[in-house]
């Protein structure tokens, strides 16, 4: 136990990650007897040169890898143990490329320093080798740690459409024009804050008696927006919500979509 103990704390020392002993902990505790995978993964994160890492509550995306922290939304903590290890294996991902290729990788795509269509290819390589990275790794650390509820795991980003970056990046160097920025640091933050924000639920428009005829309906309503299946549209809005379009089913994805025509 002495020993244990001594290797623990200089595992721990002033160059590893900060808030990784918290990060495993939590693992640990929502996926227990993992212990060698964790450990396996813990190394991983080390040596990709990951300034510090933690859960926290954010929205609309799973996790972001800024260059000086890795955060992973606390919500994949209810994913099957292949899917959250897959999160964040791909947002480790692009620390290794931060050590690769340096902090200021994308910087000439946020800046507009490069015309969009070359800042699209440089974002999608990116996100592509990430996502690659993380796909293999997952697999393999499952299969060596023989993980025998491991849910099966498939690369998505190579499903997203050009367009939605091409959109991504028009949006993000609108912003970065408007706000003076004039470092990574700074739209990495700015992204960072953008999910922090929790969305607003959507709720139902009331009206006071005041305006209410004898029928009980108010004057000049707007026509009521209902569905047969509005249970069920209410339940992807949420799920939506809590993660990212990427995340919903097929199936999820025609219900909006039908929805949203009517």
């Amino acid at each position: 136990m002495k020993n244990f103990i001594l290797n623990y704390s200089l595992f721990e020392s002033s160059g590893s990650v900060i808030g990784l002993t918290e990060f495993i902990a939590t693992l640990n505790e929502a996926y227990p007897d993992n212990s060698g995978l964790f450990k396996e993964l813990s190394d991983y994160i080390v040596n990709s040169g990951c300034p510090a890492i933690k859960f926290e509550a954010i929205y609309g995306a799973q996790g972001i890898s800024k260059t000086d922290e890795c955060i992973i939304n606390k919500s994949t903590l209810k994913k099957n143990i292949s899917e959250v290890l897959y999160v964040i294996l791909h947002e480790i991902s692009h620390q290794y490329q931060y050590s690769k290729y340096g902090k200021n990788v994308m910087w000439d795509a946020y800046n507009s320093n490069i015309d969009i269509d070359t800042a699209v290819d440089l974002l999608m390589n990116i996100e592509l080798v990430a996502d690659r990275l993380a796909f293999l790794k997952t697999n393999n650390m499952i299969r060596n740690h023989n993980i025998k509820d491991a849910a099966e795991v498939t690369p998505f980003y190579s499903k997203i459409d050009k367009s939605y970056y091409k959109r991504h990046l028009e949006r993000l160097r609108d912003e970065v024009s408007k706000k003076g920025m004039t470092s990574v640091n700074q739209v990495n933050e700015y992204m960072y804050n953008k999910l922090k924000v929790q969305p607003k639920p959507i709720s139902k428009i009331g009206y006071g008696y005041n305006t209410v005829t004898s029928r009980g309906v108010p004057r000049n309503a707007p026509k009521k927006n209902t569905f047969n299946n509005q249970s069920e549209i209410d339940k992807i809005l949420d799920k939506l919500s809590q993660s990212s379009w990427s995340n919903l089913t097929d199936k999820e994805k025609g219900i909006l979509r039908s929805a949203s025509k009517k």
